[in-house]
């Protein structure tokens, strides 16, 4: 009798078990078995490395999109604009203005200030964006 007293309370235990494993977080994986990540978990993974990339007081360049030269700042904060409190950079210029910057942020080097020295707002642009490193296949 004792012996049939004792597996209810094992299948008890072993449903316990089956619902702690069960509350674990079920990626969706696509065609090729990687996960899918959510727009949400890609947003701050793209803030975390911003952060690691541009510390606080980094010498940063910015460009904006309208035909202007870059110019030259030290990063000073990170300030959430919008409902969705993505975080945007605030850089401090050499003329003691601080903006918040929409546009593009790189770090700071001399050989790349005289190299953009040599060109015009435009130019400037497809230097500093992503695009320029994209190669013309052969």
């Amino acid at each position: 009798m004792k012996l049939f007293e004792s597996i209810p309370m094992f299948w008890k235990k072993k449903k316990k078990e089956i619902i702690k494993t069960s509350n674990l977080k079920e990626f969706h994986v696509d065609d090729n078995g990687f996960p899918i990540i959510s727009s949400k978990h890609q947003q701050m993974l793209h803030e975390k490395k911003m952060l690691v990339n541009y510390p606080i007081n980094s010498d940063v360049i910015t460009k904006s999109n309208n035909d202007e030269p870059y110019q030259r700042g030290k990063l000073v904060n990170y300030v959430a604009l919008s409902l969705s409190s993505n975080l945007t950079p605030m850089v401090r210029y050499e003329n003691e203005e601080t903006f918040v910057v929409l546009g593009m942020l790189r770090h700071y080097s001399k050989e790349l200030c005289e190299a953009l020295d040599k060109l015009d707002g435009t130019d400037q642009w497809n230097v500093l964006s992503e695009w320029h490193k994209i190669s013309k296949l052969k």
